[in-house]
């Protein structure tokens, strides 16, 4: 029998990088992206000497870059068949206006359009899984959004914080019409906030943010957690389409649980990356 295989971004540091070695530990096969060679090396090492598992690989890939996906996806299906567990974790929260390569505010094409291009991209892959789960990290910062479909990633109207709950938002938005669309396919699709935690995302922000952050923030492994659970415990591998809080089902916003706004969302961001990239195929 084939051990599974769990695919996760994010994982060079913080929650993702725990949740990464407790997952490896119960033996998964563990794939996760770097930016950063050094980094990627630092953490394979990390991740097996928790687990104990040296079924560790990386590939690079930028997510701030679509083509990167690209050829990140493209690199992955040379060698796998198959995704059992995809954990779309990677985040970042710029403090000031930056363009990404693909002309996106950065904060929204990390958070956002990257995690939905590269499941679109592997999504044939994670239906040939074994009850593949797609977990996508929120968090309560969605119901501070204030979404304008005119300017979906802020860049007209930037504000720091404006633009990570809208982006947060939009994790939900993608998580509730995806889990439709496969729910005949024996794939769960769900988001979740994992605590508010001592994190990496703080690192573009102001120092006395950072201080403040830290000071309310529980240790790192308790945020992991609540992603492992949705990973790998049978207690939740029936449930799609659902937003929890930590470890107990949560209350979204009004705005997030509209499914009509999620489809019109979902429209926008296939119109956004097919303007980048040619050969985008809807689902």
């Amino acid at each position: 029998m084939k051990k599974k295989l769990c695919l996760i971004t994010g994982a060079t540091a913080g929650i993702g990088k725990e949740a990464a070695a407790m997952i490896a530990k119960e033996n998964f096969s563990l794939v996760f992206t770097a930016r950063n060679f050094q980094k990627a090396e630092e953490t394979k090492k990390y991740i097996i000497e928790k687990s104990g598992n040296a079924d560790i690989h990386y590939f690079f890939c930028d997510l701030a870059s679509l083509n990167s996906i690209t050829r990140f996806c493209s690199e992955f299906r040379e060698k796998y068949d198959r995704i059992d567990v995809l954990i779309n974790n990677a985040g970042t929260w710029e403090f000031r206006l930056n363009i990404s390569e693909d002309g996106f505010e950065k904060t929204f094409a990390v958070n956002h359009l990257a995690h939905f291009y590269l499941t679109h991209l592997l999504l044939d892959l994670i239906l040939a899984g074994s009850e593949s789960r797609i977990i996508n990290v929120s968090s309560a910062a969605h119901k501070y959004a204030r979404f304008n479909f005119e300017d979906p990633d802020s860049s007209k109207s930037f504000d720091f914080l404006k633009v990570y709950a809208n982006s947060k938002l939009a994790n939900i938005w993608f998580t509730n019409v995806l889990a439709l669309k496969l729910k005949a396919k024996n794939v769960t699709v769900n988001s979740l906030m994992p605590g508010v935690i001592v994190s990496e995302l703080l690192r573009n922000l102001p120092f006395p943010i950072k201080q403040l952050g830290k000071l309310f923030s529980k240790p790192t492994i308790e945020g992991a957690k609540p992603i492992v659970r949705l990973a790998i415990s049978d207690d939740v591998k029936s449930i799609t389409g659902t937003y929890f809080d930590e470890f107990k089902i949560g209350q979204m916003s009004k705005e997030a649980a509209n499914f009509e706004k999620a489809q019109m969302f979902w429209d926008l961001t296939e119109k956004m990356i097919s303007s980048k990239i040619s050969n985008f195929r809807s689902l």
